[in-house]
């Protein structure tokens, strides 16, 4: 991400098996992937720290990140975020052609 060629790209990151990881957080602590996670456990805790590990790698305040969680077997909710993603991308392109 930190590469010239993306200095000022957005990054769309998908989180995709919500359902898995929802199941498995309960039985396999973050913290044997993650040693340094300190939080209790559970879903909403572990998804929080995932997001912000992936967030602090941007080292562009300029850089948009988008974090979408997802199960692609969820048509209706995959709808949405792909609805949500191209609106974003079309409205970056938009203000960088100065039409917004």
């Amino acid at each position: 991400m930190q590469h010239e060629c993306f200095l000022l790209t957005s990054v769309i990151l998908f989180l995709n098996k919500r359902d898995l990881f929802a199941e498995k957080i309960d039985i396999v602590p973050l913290s044997i992937a993650y040693p340094d996670f300190g939080g209790p456990q559970g879903y909403q805790p572990a998804l929080h720290y995932i997001r912000k590990k992936f967030l602090r790698l941007n080292k562009t305040p300029e850089k948009n990140i988008y974090v979408h969680v997802t199960c692609a077997t969820d048509t209706q909710q995959v709808q949405v975020v792909l609805d949500s993603t191209f609106d974003t991308i079309i409205t970056r392109n938009m203000q960088r052609s100065g039409l917004m």
